[in-house]
């Protein structure tokens, strides 16, 4: 048992979220009024070196590409590139331990044969991963790295290769699938469901923006940390990662949608160590995510919220041990997000319901409660900020 434990009970109470419990009424009210404020973005001009290179091969492939005759069609392509910069700087009690920064091109395919209505989609939970046919594949269907520079030829010739690949890949598994079906008996309301959808068209061509990072702040940031680790010598180790990632994306389908857009990420790591007298292994730390600057702490903060999780550290390695129980728990806030990522969000997913190798909790359920109506779920990704 963690020794986390020792100190305090696990802290949403599992119990709100079974629709028996309606007698339970939260304390704190909020605004259930859906969050629509989307994050500012600015319009900019298409990469035309990357969309060109794109464009060419999805013509190429979906007008050209086949085995024989009796393969299936090649009836969606998309690709998706990702230029990547990274900083990374790393300290531990007092001192710098590491710090490189990268850059990075990445390309990605989605290839589909069939039609909409059936094709080579399979669920992980049902593919045979040691199937040498599939296996031998592996190492180049996805992330493709490409040259880091806009040159037509060159990603031309990735989109080539990556897209021959997965199409050869599709074929077998479209094969596999076809073959796997006439032994399993599906239900009449799987047979009408189709593999992939046709959805309306639109395109976003954003602003490309550059990687701006104060590295100079950051590491005196950062470096404030690691020195007011000196002050705790129980510590047997400690970690301080700070990472700031500039990502772009440019992505187009064969059904004609563009998509190019940018963005920072910055995160921040804090991990201490310790062990009990029993000899149990101990850590503590946090997690802080943001965009900019101003959505971190002051530095000032920032080490407290460190003197606080090593003080806490502390009492759990002088903690005794607790008895085993079994009953409700109180969860705080972003393990409680997290909790309800695990338990409820991956079985909405539409990939698992269809799956017989999974669950399939909410398969007959739509347009039911399935949790007690005062709980609201929003799903927004124009959102940059909670609350917005």
């Amino acid at each position: 048992m963690s020794k986390l434990f020792r100190l305090l009970l696990p802290i949403i109470v599992i119990l709100l979220l079974l629709p028996g419990c309606g007698k339970i009424k939260p304390k704190i009210v909020v605004d259930l009024k859906p969050l629509v404020k989307s994050a500012e973005y600015k319009e900019g001009t298409e990469n035309a070196v990357i969309f060109k290179a794109m464009e060419g091969e999805i013509n190429r492939s979906i007008s050209s590409l086949k085995i024989d005759d009796s393969a299936p069609k090649l009836y969606f392509l998309s690709y998706l590139i990702q230029d990547s910069y990274s900083y990374t700087t790393q300290y531990g009690i007092g001192a710098k331990t590491d710090q490189y920064e990268m850059n990075l091109r990445l390309v990605f395919a989605d290839v589909r044969v069939g039609d909409y209505k059936y094709d080579n989609f399979v669920h992980p939970s049902e593919r045979d991963f040691y199937d040498p046919e599939i296996t031998k594949f592996e190492n180049i269907t996805s992330g493709l790295i490409v040259p880091y520079d806009n040159n037509e030829k060159a990603l031309r010739h990735a989109l080539w290769l990556l897209t021959d690949v997965n199409y050869k890949k599709a074929v077998i598994e479209y094969t596999k699938k076809k073959s796997k079906e006439k032994t399993e008996a599906k239900v009449k309301e799987d047979k009408d469901l189709e593999d992939f959808t046709q959805e309306e068209v639109k395109s976003l061509i954003l602003e490309e923006t550059e990687p701006s990072v104060d590295k100079e702040y950051w590491d005196s940031y950062i470096n404030a940390g690691a020195q007011e680790l000196k002050n705790y010598p129980f510590l047997l180790s400690a970690s301080l990662i700070f990472t700031y990632d500039h990502n772009k994306r440019y992505f187009m389908d064969s059904e004609g949608r563009k998509i190019q857009f940018s963005g920072d990420r910055i995160s921040i790591i804090v991990t201490v160590e310790t062990k009990a007298e029993d000899g149990m292994n101990l850590s503590n730390g946090f997690v802080l995510h943001g965009f900019v600057k101003e959505d971190f702490p002051s530095a000032d903060d920032f080490v407290k919220l460190i003197k606080e999780k090593c003080d806490l550290l502390q009492k759990m390695q002088n903690a005794p041990i607790v008895d085993p129980y079994s009953g409700p728990v109180l969860i705080m806030a972003p393990a409680a997000g997290v909790f309800f990522h695990e338990v409820l969000g991956h079985r909405l997913e539409s990939q698992r319901i269809r799956s017989v190798k999974e669950a399939e909790t909410f398969k007959d359920m739509v347009g039911k409660k399935i949790i007690n109506q005062y709980l609201n779920i929003f799903d927004d990704p124009t959102l940059k900020y909670f609350n917005d």
